[in-house]
């Protein structure tokens, strides 16, 4: 995510995030003949990125010369004496042995110095948190898109091998013909127009494609609908099975009675299952809250309760008693 940042930023900004830290090893001498030191350095970069010297240590290389012309004894004297003339010629011819130098190395830690060459003030900090947060986010939101576009294509090939194995004596001609059409249809979308759409246009393709009539039951209810259709079917495989193996002259196998009380039995249990309606959706609460506030007007209804009884007699209609009185003109 930290590289995804860099190549993402301006490079301006890209520089100062790079270059912010110095490592300087320290205390690296020369051999002692003069030579130049060879120095192993261990560095790590962790998931994020970021790039730190570990450790630091220096190679000393040690010479020691070593004889390997063997002591003289009185035994190796002998046996000088009594060696062959001309052997001793040859060895007299010889040059001396050279001798060979052993070398030891040994390694000295050495260490490291880390220097700050720019720091981010805070503000500019927050600001890379923040776009760092918002790529996230939009991977995640492309991710998601991506995965509701796969789906639709997924469904669209699934379909069509299913038509055309599995489901093809469950499904008219017509009804797979039509289907058929549409899954091209939706293919040819999805490599045309659909090529980048947002994730809802997926979402609402798929919902078009599947049905959703069997949405609202339960997931053990079609669990057992579909092992007692794998049973019926197994069961009628291996009556077919058998009477194939028979001849015609004989019984059948299986007869009428047994096949209808098969296809009780599957009724039976799957019907209650499938033709299970749909559940009412209820209206929101507020909706119902509205409903109840724009109720029956006082006085009105069968029943009216005694608090509009109460307000029925503060604003009460004049008698015709009182309509009937005379109009008096005071002086």
């Amino acid at each position: 995510m930290c590289n995804d940042l860099l190549a993402r930023v301006e490079p301006p900004l890209r520089s100062v995030l790079e270059q912010t830290t110095q490592f300087s090893v320290q205390k690296v001498t020369p051999q002692s003949d003069g030579s130049s030191s060879k120095v192993k350095v261990k560095v790590r970069v962790n998931v994020h990125g970021i790039f730190s010297v570990s450790s630091a240590s220096l190679v000393e290389v040690h010479k020691s010369e070593e004889n390997e012309e063997p002591m003289e004894t009185d035994q190796n004297a002998k046996e000088e004496e009594t060696s062959q003339a001309g052997s001793k010629d040859k060895k007299m011819d010889q040059p001396p042995q050279a001798k060979k130098a052993k070398v030891k190395t040994s390694t000295v830690d050495l260490p490291i110095e880390n220097q700050l060459l720019w720091q981010i003030d805070r503000e500019m900090l927050n600001l890379y948190i923040e776009n760092e947060g918002k790529m996230i986010m939009q991977d995640k939101l492309e991710k998601e898109r991506n995965d509701a576009k796969n789906a639709v294509e997924e469904y669209v090939y699934e379909m069509r091998d299913k038509l055309s194995g599995e489901y093809e004596k469950f499904v008219s001609e017509d009804d797979r013909n039509s289907f058929t059409l549409k899954l091209e249809d939706t293919e040819n979308w999805l490599y045309e127009d659909g090529e980048d759409q947002p994730k809802q246009v997926y979402v609402d393709k798929l919902a078009e494609l599947k049905e959703d009539q069997y949405d609202h039951l339960d997931a053990a209810d079609m669990t057992k609908v579909e092992k007692s259709t794998n049973e019926a079917m197994e069961w009628m495989n291996n009556k077919l099975n058998l009477q194939n193996k028979q001849s015609l002259t004989m019984d059948p196998v299986v007869k009428s009675k047994e096949i209808e009380a098969k296809i009780k039995e599957l009724t039976s249990i799957c019907s209650p299952i499938i033709s299970k309606p749909k559940p009412k959706v209820e209206p929101p609460k507020e909706e119902q809250k509205n409903a109840e506030q724009n109720g029956p007007v006082d006085g009105q209804g069968d029943n009216p309760g005694p608090q509009a009884a109460e307000q029925g007699t503060d604003t009460a209609v004049p008698s015709e008693s009182d309509k009937k009185l005379p109009e008096m003109d005071i002086d």
